[in-house]
């Protein structure tokens, strides 16, 4: 665990799936609930702009991203590998939501305008603490998304010491290939966190894309 750096390589992926997912959760609530409930020039242009990321092949961007990483002085650091997770995680956590916040009755919004709430107050207290299951359903993807991606990890990350632990993993794999009880609890580490976060929230998944989904 020490020797072999595994334990840093654990950390590093639980710190940037939390980061990740703070990240993506407060971007992709602030903007899905804007362009759900609030009227604005351009809104749809803005809002298809969004999905177009969506049909966007991952490695197709890799080069004009490891260009402006370089650029701005980002490369190897843990900025730079956060930022563009949450960048890449954004569409879909903001297509879920905003599915999710166009159902919500608009007596609601009015009711707490006339009692004196701002658009702000609106959406911390009301619309967002309702988004429960869509919020479950968003964070839950992005848990898995972000811990088992291994490909920009290898793209930003030189230093060893910041390496999460997909890409930690295949570097164990190289110096302990022979020790098979070493490689086996270390698959096993790699891959118990993520089988037993989706075992527990498999339902919240199902119930928070079907109230997306579906508008009442």
């Amino acid at each position: 665990w020490d020797q072999s750096s595994f334990g840093t390589y654990f950390f590093n992926s639980v710190l940037y799936t939390v980061s990740v997912v703070a990240g993506t959760v407060l971007l992709a609530s602030l903007s899905a609930y804007a362009f759900a409930r609030m009227r604005f020039p351009g809104k749809r242009v803005l809002y298809a702009g969004f999905l177009v990321f969506l049909f966007i092949p991952i490695p197709g961007a890799f080069i004009p991203l490891y260009l402006v990483l370089s650029n701005m002085g980002l490369l190897d650091t843990q900025l730079g590998y956060i930022l563009p997770m949450i960048n890449g995680s954004l569409p879909v956590a903001m297509f879920i939501l905003r599915a999710f916040f166009e159902q919500l009755p608009r007596e609601l919004e009015e009711a707490a305008f006339i009692d004196g709430a701002s658009r702000l107050q609106v959406f911390t207290k009301i619309a967002f603490p309702l988004a429960r299951p869509a919020v479950a359903t968003v964070v839950i993807l992005t848990v898995l998304g972000v811990w088992n991606e291994y490909v920009l990890a290898s793209v930003v990350f030189t230093n060893q010491s910041l390496l999460p632990l997909q890409v930690g993993l295949l570097a164990f794999q190289g110096s302990y290939f022979s020790q098979y009880g070493l490689m086996m609890a270390a698959t096993t580490i790699t891959t118990l966190p993520i089988v037993v976060v989706y075992l527990l929230f498999q339902k919240h998944i199902i119930r928070g894309v079907m109230a997306g989904a579906v508008k009442g």
